[in-house]
C-alpha cells in the first residue's frame, strides 16, 4: 500500500501533482493500493464560509473558484481540486 497524505494539497502546479502521482504508482507492487488525501474546491468553501465572521472577499473567492488557490500570507498556502481532475 502507498500513502498520499498531503503532497496533492500543497503542491500548486499540476506538473508537480501529476509528478508526486507517477512516484507513487512507481514504487506501487503489482495488486497494491494506493491512498490519496486531497481537498475538494467544494470543501474548502464551506471551511471558508465557516471560519470566517464576515462576508469573504470577493477577489478571495475568485481566486479559490477559478484557480484552486486558498491566499495564505505572502503565498498561495493551499491548492484545492475539483473531484472530476485526474
Amino acid at each position: 500500500m502507498v500513502l498520499c497524505m498531503g503532497p496533492l494539497y500543497h503542491l500548486k502546479v499540476a506538473k508537480q501533482r501529476n509528478k508526486a502521482l507517477n512516484e507513487c504508482v512507481r514504487i506501487l507492487k503489482p495488486g497494491g493500493i494506493i491512498a490519496v488525501a486531497y481537498v475538494n474546491r467544494y470543501a474548502s468553501h464551506l471551511l471558508e464560509i465557516i471560519k470566517n465572521d464576515k462576508p469573504l472577499d470577493t477577489e478571495f473567492l475568485k481566486k479559490l473558484i477559478n484557480k484552486g488557490l486558498q491566499p495564505g500570507g505572502k503565498s498561495d498556502s493551499f491548492y484545492f481540486s475539483y473531484p472530476a481532475e485526474n
